[in-house]
């Protein structure tokens, strides 16, 4: 059932273009800026914080604290990326 309502959602996004070439940015060679979303007591917050720190330390991370599963779980990603979105429309990077 679950994959049925995935495969479905893919065909309906599909159909109206959210995955055509034009639509899709580049991703930059070198990030500036590098939004998480995840959940903010797992261990991979930690993780990922850690390894972007020893290994690009001149980038910005902006961590949305979400939930990535259970109820309500997929709202709030989506709402967290909402957010990050707004967010790093509206501050400059210099």
């Amino acid at each position: 059932p679950l994959e049925l309502a995935f495969r479905q959602l893919k065909e309906k996004r599909s159909l109206a273009g959210y995955f055509e070439p034009r639509r899709k940015k580049p991703i930059p060679a070198v990030p500036r800026r590098i939004g998480l979303l995840s959940s903010p007591t797992g261990s991979a917050v930690r993780d990922v914080l850690e390894t972007l720190a020893r290994r690009w330390p001149a980038a910005e991370v902006l961590v949305c604290p979400v939930r990535v599963q259970g109820d309500g779980a997929a709202d709030e990603v989506a709402a967290g990326l909402d957010l990050l979105n707004r967010v790093t429309r509206t501050i400059p990077l210099d």
